[in-house]
């Protein structure tokens, strides 16, 4: 049995044993898995942080080249495109999306072809071509000879109409503003210059209509004589309407082929005088003299005591010349007043004014064939100023266009007795251009009442700037 007991404790002994050593190897087992594990921990958590900062890296290299593309497209754009100027008339045929330009704003240069890649296994890039850029349109030669109209307002355009359909007193201040207005609006079929500054530091304002490419021109003067502004506001108004004609896609073939030359105030010192008086003078000595002027005409029995009265019937210009009777055309037997006046005071000398070596330079700039001049009273159309053949037949074609439009009666300056000096006698008998000169309204007795004649004047001459423009397209 002892043996037995014996026998059986050593057996357990050597069990307790052999249980011992497996659990101990067993848990150095356990620490080895355990280790590993956090090594392949660490591996993987390096790659993923290796795989991040190469997607990163990436990201940013993307983002890179996508703003390099971006500044690219940009540059080549304003390289291409920045070119275009506005308010300045387009050639061929009008359009409302692109402003008015001397030649063609489509590139003439050929497209540029990509080169083909070689046939190798290797992998090469293609080449990048540089985009051909636009030509920069040049100046009109309108801007070039008198340099871009200078003038801004705070004021806003209306949304209508912006020159008005009833009458008011229009004056030099206002005709600015408009004007501006309409070269902003119908900047793609206009642009604006000043043929000059006069003797009180005024523009003459010339709107030029039509395409720079065009090779007639024409000009329509309105108000050389200060007192007949009534058609200051007529010629802008017939502006107006010809612009709104030309946005609405009519007179295209007209607007490419002939410049109409509107100056709707060719005497605005005059202008300003007669409708505000002595105070709108800017000019000291230019204010002096006229009242001496005012002092003679009242002893001569042609002025007036009021100021204002005698401000409100002057023809000429601030310094007394009627421009009228100033053009280098039988000058010198014109008769009229002996010194500076409120009226028919021809000059110093032939086109001594600015006025009129303004309207003369504008003729020779530019290739004129044909000129009208408005004036005030009378419902007439005045024309036959003593030319025979062609020229004649002509200008009594164009004395028809205007008649027929108007119902004014056609009356001959021969069969008259009209004085000569006059702008249209100047340009038929000197430059050998058709003219005519139309005498708007029915006044006789002054002052004239321009209030109750406008509605029948503006509805008269509605027509009669494209159907002239017409006339001297198809001439």
């Amino acid at each position: 049995m002892a043996d037995d007991r014996y026998r059986y404790l050593e057996e357990l002994e050597q069990s307790e044993k052999l249980d011992g050593e497996n659990t101990k190897s067993g848990t150095r087992k356990g620490k080895k898995l355990t280790a590993e594990q956090k090594r392949k921990l660490r591996q993987k958590k390096k790659r993923k942080r290796m795989l991040a900062m190469v997607g990163r890296i990436a990201l940013l290299l993307l983002i890179a080249a996508v703003f390099l593309v971006l500044i690219h497209t940009v540059m080549t754009r304003l390289g291409g495109t920045g070119s275009s100027a506005s308010g300045s008339p387009a050639s061929g045929s009008p359009a409302s999306t692109v402003l008015p330009v001397e030649s063609s704003k489509e590139s003439n240069a050929p497209a540029t072809e990509t080169p083909a890649q070689a046939e190798t296994p290797a992998v090469t890039e293609t080449p990048a071509v540089a985009p051909t850029a636009e030509p920069v349109p040049e100046e009109s030669n309108m801007v070039k000879t008198y340099g871009k109209w200078q003038y801004s307002t705070d004021a806003y355009a209306p949304e209508g109409d912006i020159v008005p359909t009833t009458y008011q007193m229009y004056t030099y201040d206002r005709m600015r503003q408009d004007i501006y207005f309409l070269m902003h609006r119908y900047s793609d079929y206009c642009e604006v210059v000043s043929l000059a500054t006069t003797a009180d530091g005024r523009d003459i304002v010339d709107v030029v209509v039509g395409s720079r490419n065009a090779k007639k021109d024409v000009i329509i003067q309105y108000t050389i004589h200060a007192r007949e502004y009534i058609n200051v506001q007529l010629g802008m108004w017939q502006l107006e309407s010809y612009l709104k004609a030309l946005k609405a896609g009519e007179y295209a073939d007209i607007w490419s082929d002939l410049r109409l030359h509107i100056i709707p105030m060719m005497n605005p010192d005059g202008v300003t005088l007669s409708q505000l008086g002595f105070d709108s003078v800017q000019n000291p000595e230019i204010l002096a003299n006229l009242k001496t002027i005012w002092g003679r005409d009242n002893e001569a029995g042609k002025g007036d005591p009021d100021p204002a009265g005698y401000c409100s019937r002057w023809k000429a210009n601030m310094l007394g010349v009627d421009l009228n009777r100033n053009f280098d055309v039988g000058w010198e037997t014109t008769g009229g007043s002996s010194g500076p006046s409120c009226t028919r005071y021809k000059g110093p000398s032939a086109a001594s004014e600015i006025e009129t070596q303004a309207l003369v330079n504008l003729a020779k700039n530019t290739n004129c064939i044909g000129q009208i001049a408005y004036h005030s009273s009378g419902d007439l159309v005045y024309w036959d100023y003593g030319t025979e053949g062609a020229m004649y037949e002509t200008d009594s074609a164009l004395a028809d266009t205007a008649v027929g439009l108007t119902g004014y009666k056609k009356t001959s300056t021969i069969a008259s007795d009209q004085n000569l000096g006059g702008c249209s006698d100047y340009f038929i008998l000197v430059l050998g251009i058709p003219s005519i000169t139309i005498e708007t309204g029915d006044w006789y007795d002054w002052p004239w009442d321009y209030a109750s004649e406008w509605d029948d004047v503006r509805d008269r001459n509605s027509g009669v700037v494209p159907a002239l423009a017409s006339f001297f397209h198809t001439l």
